[in-house]
């Protein structure tokens, strides 16, 4: 039905003042062409070990023509939306602050994908994401998307559960009165990129946060609701 390219040049009609779409029209006459994306104006990305979102879509709603498996809804009508995320830090000293779960971006394409849908059932599948954030619901996009849900019958946003089970990057405890309790956060010999570690726990919570090197050097205490970057004497 349609691609929202949210990184593209603007037009007039563009949803929300920002990026291109390209209507059913233009992809159909686009697909009869050689070279598609040329005679779109449309680049996909790079990558040369392929594109998450394309194989993840194929499994949902491919038709099977080139694997002769299709999808789970082969005979589905498919809107594309380009994520531009240019509104969250993905690295440096200020990852700390944002997730992608705060990307109004995120939460605007779901918009434009139901306005689009229309009264029809609609499913949207968002399989990427930062480890980042809560992870309960409370989070103003989270919120967001819950209000959109909620407007009309019949749908459902699907969102990733992680690839992370293995990557041994979330722990949960609890702190009793008058106590310690260690988290022990290794960081590669050779890693001067800056690694983000946060802290989620109940408002009513009082503790301290010491960040301690392994000879027991604390190089700093992070005060409960802020955010705070260190550097040790080897500049990592």
């Amino acid at each position: 039905l349609a691609i929202w390219d949210q990184g593209g040049i603007a037009t007039p009609d563009s949803p929300f003042g920002y990026g291109r779409v390209y209507e059913q029209n233009e992809i159909n006459e686009a697909l009869q062409t050689n070279d598609p994306y040329s005679h779109l104006g449309y680049g996909p990305s790079q990558d040369t070990s392929g594109t998450h979102g394309t194989h993840v879509m194929d499994i949902a709603g491919g038709n099977g023509n080139g694997s002769s498996t299709p999808g789970v809804a082969p005979n589905a009508d498919l809107i594309f939306v380009h994520i531009e995320s240019s509104d969250i830090d993905w690295s440096g000293p200020d990852v700390t602050k944002t997730t992608f779960g705060d990307s109004v971006h995120l939460l605007e394409a779901a918009k434009f994908i139901f306005d689009r849908a229309g009264d029809r059932p609609c499913v949207i599948n968002i399989s990427l994401a930062t480890n980042g954030g809560p992870h309960d619901g409370t989070s103003l996009v989270e919120q967001g998307l819950d209000i959109l849900l909620n407007e009309a019958p019949n749908r459902s946003i699907v969102i990733a559960a992680s690839n992370s089970f293995d990557d041994k990057i979330h722990t949960s405890g609890t702190v009793s009165t008058d106590s310690a309790v260690d988290l022990i956060w290794e960081v590669q010999q050779n890693d001067f990129t800056h690694n983000e570690l946060e802290v989620w726990y109940s408002g009513n919570d009082v503790f301290e946060l010491d960040l301690i090197l392994p000879d027991g050097t604390s190089i700093g205490t992070v005060p409960l609701g802020t955010n705070a970057s260190f550097e040790n004497d080897t500049g990592r």
